[in-house]
């Protein structure tokens, strides 16, 4: 299973990508208004680890 985690509980605003339970990487969006980094950094950190949207099975959200 792998897990997209999105968190804009801050002004910076965060991912972390998992794959069977363990976490392969975290990573920080640019500081101001996260929704507008969002997508592309989410793309470029799953295709850092050879990870598609399709094959993503679950999102963990933090909503601020």
């Amino acid at each position: 299973m792998i897990v997209l985690g999105l968190d804009t509980t801050t002004r910076q605003g965060s991912l972390a990508v998992m794959r069977e339970g363990s976490l392969l990487e975290t990573a920080a969006l640019p500081s101001g208004q996260p929704a507008a980094w969002l997508p592309e950094a989410a793309g470029v950190l799953l295709a850092r680890h050879r990870i598609s949207f399709d094959e993503v099975s679950a999102f963990a959200v933090a909503v601020g």
